[in-house]
C-alpha cells in the first residue's frame, strides 16, 4: 500500500513540472469599497468542446487569512488539463484585509460566503463569453476553502439557477465552527488554538470588532441572560 502511494506521488510530481499552459483571463466579478474582487480563468479546454467546457472553480484555502486566488495547487492544474476543464480560481475577502475592504465588518462571515457565490453567478452570467458549460460546473476546495466550497454548492442549490452548481470535490473542510475545537487533536501543536480570540475561526466570526472569541460564544451559547 505505501508503495503505491508513494508511486502515485511521483507521479504527480513528475507531472506537476510539466503542465501546459493555458490562456489565463483576469476578471472583475464584483466591487467592494470601490476596488475589484477578481478570478482568473485558466483555459485548459482547447476549444474541443465548442464553447461549452466542463468549468471547475476553485476556491483557496488559508485559514480565510491567508493566501490568494494565485494559489492553485498543480494537481488541481493537472485535474483541468486532463480533464480539459476551464478553471476558475476565486479571490474572496480574508479576514486580514479589513483596511483593504474598508472594515471589519467587511471581511466578517458571510462576506467570504457572498463573494464565492458571487463569483459563481459571474461565470453562469457571462458562461457564452468564457466558454462556459452552465451545466456542467463544479467547485473545489480544500480546508477554509473546502468549507467555502461546501457552502457555495448548498447555498447555490437553495438559491437561483445562476449559482446552482452540479457537484463539490471538498477536502477536508470545517463542516461546523461551532463544534471545531473538540474534533482538533491538541498533538498537532496548533498555534492559534480554536477558542482563542485571534484564532481563524474566531476572526472569522468577527472577534477582531468584538474580542469576543469562539470559546466565549460556545460557553454562552445556552446561557438565555446572554447575547448570544
Amino acid at each position: 500500500m505505501e508503495s503505491n502511494r508513494l508511486c502515485v506521488c511521483l507521479l504527480l510530481l513528475s507531472l506537476s513540472g510539466c503542465l501546459q499552459a493555458s490562456e489565463k483571463q483576469t476578471l472583475d466579478y464584483k466591487m467592494v469599497n470601490d476596488q475589484p474582487l477578481q478570478i482568473d480563468v485558466y483555459d485548459y479546454s482547447g476549444g474541443g468542446s465548442k464553447g461549452k467546457a466542463p468549468t471547475l472553480i476553485y476556491i483557496h484555502g488559508g485559514g480565510w487569512e491567508l493566501f490568494s486566488k494565485d494559489d492553485v495547487p498543480d494537481y488541481v492544474n493537472h485535474t483541468a488539463m486532463v480533464g480539459k476543464f476551464i478553471l476558475v480560481s476565486v479571490q474572496y475577502r480574508l479576514t486580514s484585509e479589513a483596511v483593504k475592504w474598508g472594515s471589519v465588518d467587511a471581511v466578517t462571515w458571510p462576506a467570504q460566503g457572498e463573494d464565492c457565490l458571487d463569483a459563481v453567478a459571474y461565470v453562469f452570467e457571462h458562461a457564452k463569453t468564457l466558454g462556459v458549460d452552465k451545466d456542467r460546473m463544479a467547485c473545489w476546495g480544500g480546508s477554509a476553502g473546502g468549507h467555502l466550497c461546501a457552502y457555495t454548492a448548498l447555498a447555490g442549490s437553495e438559491g437561483s439557477a445562476q449559482t446552482r452548481l452540479v457537484a463539490a470535490a471538498v477536502f477536508y473542510p470545517p463542516t461546523n465552527i461551532l463544534t471545531l475545537y473538540a474534533d482538533v487533536d491538541p498533538s498537532v501543536g496548533i498555534d492559534r488554538p480554536v477558542l482563542q480570540a485571534n484564532s481563524f475561526e474566531s476572526l472569522l466570526l468577527g472577534s477582531a470588532k468584538s474580542h469576543v472569541g469562539l470559546g466565549d460564544i460556545i460557553s454562552h451559547m445556552n446561557n438565555t441572560a446572554s447575547p448570544w
